[in-house]
């Protein structure tokens, strides 16, 4: 598989730079030109030729642009347009700048910050309120679109830097517009209501589920369900887990208890009615609203002040050694994960690139299915504990490159051995969102990439800049799977 090249412009779009490689589509920075030299900056989504002719992607991405036309909120991530161009779609969104809440959980848990108990209040008000909208939105004609999001989780809320909630990724939402086969099971598992993990019909409500297990894990400072099988977390949410492990909290978050009890409850008809319902209590529960959002706005000084001492820290200066790994741009992002930056950081919007299309899986391929936590804990049955080398340094993130061939310069690996005939595959990834090169090639798909038997060099470079290489040597005949955790910086 080749690397793949920047367009200079896609529609009426001038391209800056590419953000993001998820399962089945690409994300571009672009700008839109005007003739007064007012250039919006947008996120633009496109397609992976791999799967651009695939009716299944097409729809979901159809899905997702009839879905964010219809609706316009402060805490919806906005699509601005829609179209086609040479038969290759594309999905322009609002460019937002935040911290994802997955990165959020994750610098409080290895820094021992506990988040405030008005802050998570907040948070999960906003969410709320943007999910009540979608909840309730009606098309142009009136009629109800009867929406449920199905994908909230960690990395689909976006705290931005004035504070406010921002929800991703409608695109395997269920309502009026979208249609599929029943007893399909769609999502992230970990987050998903009992009814979402037993296929059974779902009601707002289900979402209400959803966002529960995300406050509890803001205030618990760790996953909920932890490298843990399908089979396993199903069990567990028609046991009524989430609810009776509520208690289990930190004593300052004792407010929040009963409420997250009852947003957690296994039937459905327990659980609060609507969104709305559940953010009216999280609002009854802040000491002084008028001044949460300045408290939310504190957080996320916070956590951009321990990204960027976790940033410099791992990030040592540029070698000759190290110039083999793409360096990311100094504003490069990427769907739900924040860029190393030297201003507050960036976000793309458009996580749906990491749309579910197949059951159990979290990042939308050719039918790989993993089981991959917010946080970095990674079930994935494909993946089996593995050696852990140190992992090589990296360099600095560098200024901003032009548009032109993003593929990074080769590596001089030792020459695979020559066998006639004979292939070998090496599968690698991460836990969080990154680009993987093998031997200086960008990996598109998840089915991994065919190499000689031999020796080869395998690099990963996250969305917020931080990267790694192994040498690995496979034999013929081999599939060799990786999975590195840049939160635990180890391979597993």
């Amino acid at each position: 598989m080749g690397a793949a090249r920047i367009p200079e412009r896609i529609g009426r779009y001038r391209i800056v730079r590419a953000l993001s490689k998820g399962g089945m589509a690409l994300v571009y920075e672009g700008r839109r030109d005007t003739q007064i030299g007012v250039s919006p900056r947008v996120a633009i989504k496109v397609i992976l030729p791999d799967f651009a002719t695939s009716s299944t992607y097409r729809d979901l991405f159809v899905n997702e642009a009839r879905i964010g036309a219809a609706m316009h909120h402060q805490n919806l991530v906005q699509i601005l347009d829609f179209d086609a161009e040479d038969d290759r779609y594309f999905l322009v969104m609002e460019y937002v700048d935040g911290f994802t809440l997955s990165r959020i959980a994750a610098l409080a848990s290895r820094h021992d910050v506990r988040l405030p108990l008005a802050a998570i209040c907040e948070i999960g008000r906003q969410a709320c309120d943007g999910l009540h909208y979608a909840h309730e939105a009606v098309d142009p004609d009136g009629r109800p679109l009867s929406m449920v999001h199905r994908d909230i989780k960690p990395s689909n809320l976006i705290l931005t830097p004035e504070g406010a909630v921002k929800i991703l990724d409608f695109g395997i939402s269920r309502g009026r517009l979208r249609h599929e086969r029943q007893g399909a099971v769609k999502g992230t598992w970990g987050y998903m209501s009992p009814e979402q993990a037993t296929a059974k019909r779902l009601q707002p409500n289900a979402d209400v589920f959803s966002l529960g297990i995300v406050l509890y894990e803001l205030a618990a400072r760790r996953p909920m369900f932890r490298e843990l099988q399908q089979d396993e977390i199903r069990d567990l949410l028609l046991d009524d887990h989430p609810a009776r492990i509520v208690p289990t909290l930190d004593p300052a978050y004792a407010p929040l208890m009963p409420v997250l009890d009852r947003a957690l409850r296994q039937d459905p008809l327990e659980r609060f009615t609507t969104a709305a319902e559940f953010g009216r209590h999280l609002h009854d529960l802040m000491p002084d609203p008028h001044t949460t959002r300045e408290e939310l706005i504190a957080l996320y000084r916070t956590m951009h002040e321990l990204h960027e001492a976790e940033r410099r820290r791992h990030a040592p200066s540029r070698s000759p050694s190290q110039a083999t790994v793409p360096a990311p741009t100094r504003a490069e992002a990427v769907v739900g994960r924040p860029v190393a930056d030297d201003t507050p950081q960036a976000m793309v919007t458009a996580a749906a690139v990491g749309m579910v299309v197949v059951v159990g899986a979290f990042l939308a391929g050719a039918g790989l299915v993993d089981l991959v936590s917010s946080w970095g804990a990674d079930a994935s049955a494909t993946d089996a504990a593995i050696d852990r080398p140190r992992p090589v340094p990296m360099d600095d993130p560098v200024a901003d490159d032009p548009p032109g061939d993003a593929s990074p310069p080769a590596p001089a690996p030792d020459a695979p051995d020559p066998v006639a005939e004979q292939t070998a595959r090496l599968r690698v990834r991460a836990v969080q969102d990154a680009d993987v090169y093998v031997d200086g090639r960008l990996v598109v798909g998840t089915d991994g990439i065919e190499v000689a038997p031999g020796r080869h060099v395998i690099s990963l470079v996250a969305r917020d800049g931080r990267r790694t290489s192994l040498e690995v040597r496979v034999e013929a005949g081999q599939t060799l799977k990786r999975t590195w955790d840049f939160d635990r910086l180890a391979w597993r």
